[in-house]
């Protein structure tokens, strides 16, 4: 199979399994908090993560700058980021709240040239225009259904992704510089976050054991599963996906937008209800965006 192609099914394969997760995120950030599931989900993914390097008898023997490089990368996407995208998916619900997740390509087009030199095409830069259309209408929507322009939401998803962008910099960076597997990789990254939160507990406690303790057990099961799907599952894979290939990382990163698509039909099949037409008119916009940010050279 062509590497490319390759890259393709793995980022889409990461953002179906992610999507399905985000509403196991989305309900236990209701319910607990938005910090302590973003900490349990990492620290799940970090014990799996240290536990299949070990099996795999990898070495972590690499330089001082990779693994800075990959644990900075956690620490801001996979904490920092992930954290204000939990936020925003508590405060919005997943379908609306993903749909922003559109800009991810965008922004890390920008950040591919200025830190790799790859370039977009101008036919491609047409892309911007269907996904400022789409967040208009995406803003419009929030605003008859409640009352407001969920700016708060808004910003906190932009947050994420750009933090997200700058993690993906620092990642291909890492892999350029030693060509490490996904699961050493994100072992480094998954560090990065929990010694984030570890820190954030010191100076305001998230009650970790409490909340876990507040569970059933099969609470806790469902919390799990999602943990290592939403996490370690795509995690590995989406690294997979932005460090095989040569194709733009911006390119891989439209990928990503599917899982708006898949977000929104799990929420709606989660509350039994059809998509809002503003959403289905959005989603529109988002995938003519997506068809010609990748196929149009």
């Amino acid at each position: 199979m062509d590497s490319n192609l390759q890259a393709y099914s793995f980022a889409l394969l990461a953002n179906l399994i992610f999507a399905f997760s985000v509403q196991i995120f989305t309900h236990y950030s209701r319910k607990v908090s938005a910090v302590w599931m973003n900490y349990i989900k990492a620290f799940v993914a970090l014990i799996l993560f240290t536990g299949t390097v070990f099996i795999m008898d990898w070495q972590f023997s690499f330089s001082a700058k990779v693994i800075l490089l990959l644990f900075f990368s956690g620490l801001l996407g996979l904490a920092i980021g992930d954290l204000a995208l939990l936020t925003a998916l508590r405060d919005l619900g997943p379908g609306r709240a993903m749909v922003l997740v559109a800009f991810h390509p965008i922004i890390t087009g920008i950040l591919s040239y200025l830190f790799f030199d790859q370039h977009l095409s101008l036919n491609k830069m047409m892309a911007i225009i269907f996904m400022i259309i789409c967040i208009i209408i995406f803003s419009v929507e929030s605003m008859k259904r409640e009352g407001h322009w969920g700016g708060k939401g808004i910003a906190l998803v932009l947050t994420a992704i750009i933090l997200d962008s700058f993690g993906v910099m620092m990642v291909k960076e890492a892999e350029l510089e030693s060509k490490i597997n996904p699961f050493e990789a994100n072992f480094y990254r998954c560090l990065g976050a929990v010694t984030f939160f570890l820190v954030w507990f010191t100076f305001k406690p998230a009650g970790i054991w409490k909340g876990l303790k507040n569970q059933s057990k099969k609470s806790l099961l469902i919390i799990f599963a999602g943990s290592v799907l939403g996490t370690f599952v795509a995690l590995a894979l989406i690294f997979k996906a932005y460090t095989i290939g040569d194709e733009n990382l911006a390119t891989i990163s439209s990928i990503n937008i599917s899982c708006s698509i898949f977000a929104a039909l799990f929420e709606c099949i989660h509350q039994k209800r059809a998509p809002g037409r503003y959403l289905i008119i959005s989603f529109i916009f988002m995938i003519i965006g997506v068809s010609t940010f990748i196929f149009v050279d």
